[in-house]
């Protein structure tokens, strides 16, 4: 079918419209409306992609593809109960069907404990600081009661900066709830130095649709902060907030602020504006292109620290996308960012902030994923320019064996 290829190429928007063309000539049609709720799913829109499973399963209720894509939509939108009550139905005796036991096997990992960590650095010519690095690690238990896991977070990092080498260490405990329509979590933490302090950070969001989320987080015993900040001993407690918005997965835009009131006094304040836009595809490639708006404010412009007493900037990032691997859920996929823009800090004029980043992203089982990358980046702050290396690694990894 033309408009299968379409959609499993790449260019889903197209696809989607096409399969949508074929639904109103032939509305009664399994395969097609099957089809149809694959391409919401792929599209990043589960719960209209459920809605469509639904009513394919309407007009056939024998559908094991129907019901199993109906268990995928349910996963991907968090509805565990669904998913388990469909999990019950279909993990016996269909073993020979391959949606099915795709699905059998996704609803099993997704039962299972799992390791996420983040880890990333770079080198500068002393601005910011002359080389850092950082380590952010969450360890998450199997699903309790459907909706909830429990967590340890462990952060590491140090510094490097003409004052001193300051290390930042913070251990947490929490428990992390997700569900159809909200995301919470809630951390209690630890952290050591001269400003060592327990603390508290909490995230909830809320996704009233497959288009619209809205975050808010408070966390006073922050992470975000600069090297030289802590290194004189600074702490801060930070609040965030965020308005999300996405059509599909081709087309998003974001409203962000951060305030961070730190302990030397300092008020910190940042708004973002943001918008990506997929501008062309084709089968193994992507193109998206991205504007970022930003402005932010201190109340002290004079600390031990970078803190412009009031800056704007605007930068343009193109991001290519190459698949040239993929069996099905697994994949290698390279991508490569470039961005450009203007920056202007008050009483410092304007100047031009450039940044290249390549990066690998491998699906190493449909479950595991390992992404690294490097990249370079040239920024003023003050008067100084600021050339700077860097690098980052991500690894997502399920522990222990399926059901």
């Amino acid at each position: 079918m033309r408009a299968q290829y379409t959609l499993y190429s790449g260019n889903i928007t197209l696809g989607q419209r096409q399969i949508d063309n074929l639904v109103h000539s032939a509305p009664m049609n399994d395969d097609l409306l099957t089809t149809q709720a694959q391409a919401y799913l792929l599209r990043d829109l589960p719960t209209h992609s459920a809605q469509a499973y639904r009513i394919a399963l309407n007009q056939t209720p024998d559908s094991l593809e129907a019901r199993a894509g109906l268990g995928e939509a349910s996963l991907a939108r968090r509805d565990f109960e669904l998913s388990q009550t469909i999990y019950q139905q279909l993990s016996h005796g269909f073993e020979d069907n391959h949606s099915v036991t795709q699905f059998v096997d996704h609803y099993q990992h997704e039962q299972l404990p799992y390791f996420t960590s983040d880890a990333s650095g770079g080198r500068g010519n002393g601005t910011l600081s002359d080389y850092d690095w950082q380590i952010d690690s969450h360890l998450y238990s199997a699903l309790i009661q459907q909706n909830w896991r429990l967590f340890a977070h462990q952060f590491t990092g140090r510094g490097k900066t003409e004052e001193g080498t300051p290390l930042r260490v913070r251990n947490g405990a929490g428990i992390d709830f997700r569900a159809t329509q909200w995301l919470n979590t809630l951390e209690i933490n630890r952290s050591n130095g001269s400003a060592a302090k327990t603390g508290v950070a909490t995230q909830l969001s809320y996704l009233p649709s497959d288009h619209w989320q809205f975050d808010v987080g408070y966390d006073n015993n922050s992470n975000e902060l600069a090297w030289k900040a802590y290194d004189n001993g600074i702490s801060s407690k930070q609040t965030t907030a965020a308005v999300h918005y996405q059509t599909d997965s081709t087309r998003s835009a974001e409203l962000s602020y951060q305030n961070q009131r730190l302990s030397d006094g300092n008020l910190s304040q940042t708004w973002q504006a943001s918008a990506t836009q997929m501008v062309w595809t084709k089968p193994r490639h992507r193109l998206d292109a991205s504007l970022a708006l930003s402005t932010s404010s201190n109340r002290l412009s004079d600390a031990e620290y970078f803190s412009p007493e009031r800056d704007y900037s605007a930068g343009v990032t193109l991001l290519h996308q190459w698949t040239p691997w993929q069996s099905s859920r697994r994949h290698f996929t390279q991508r490569t960012y470039l961005t450009a823009g203007e920056y202007q800090q008050r009483h410092f004029g304007n100047s031009l902030f450039a940044e290249l980043r390549l990066e690998h992203q491998w699906a190493l089982t449909a479950y595991s994923e390992l992404t690294y990358g490097i990249g370079i980046n040239t920024h003023r702050y003050d008067e100084s320019r600021e050339n700077r290396t860097l690098f980052y690694l991500s690894l997502t990894l399920p522990l222990g064996s399926a059901l």
